[in-house]
């Protein structure tokens, strides 16, 4: 299995509301950790780099876009 392939599943960081004061914390080390594990798949040679930013790119940004339905014209949920 592809490694684009792999992340293609995950929707990004999903969290709660119940420890509001933390949620940004959290979803910075989780940054850092994908961030991470990009790296390491760089410096094995098993990605190219820029492949690595646009799989971290889509990994905060993009997939969870796409799994909320968050694009343009995206409902707003007023009614």
């Amino acid at each position: 299995m592809s490694v684009s392939k792999m992340l293609s599943g995950i929707p990004g960081f999903n969290d709660d509301t119940r420890a509001f004061c933390s949620i940004p914390a959290r979803h910075d080390l989780s940054r850092r950790i994908d961030a991470n594990f990009l790296a390491g798949l760089v410096c094995r040679h098993i990605i190219e780099r820029d492949d690595a930013h646009a799989m971290a790119r889509a990994l905060a940004y993009d997939l969870v876009r796409e799994t909320y339905r968050l694009g343009p014209g995206a409902p707003t949920g007023g009614g």
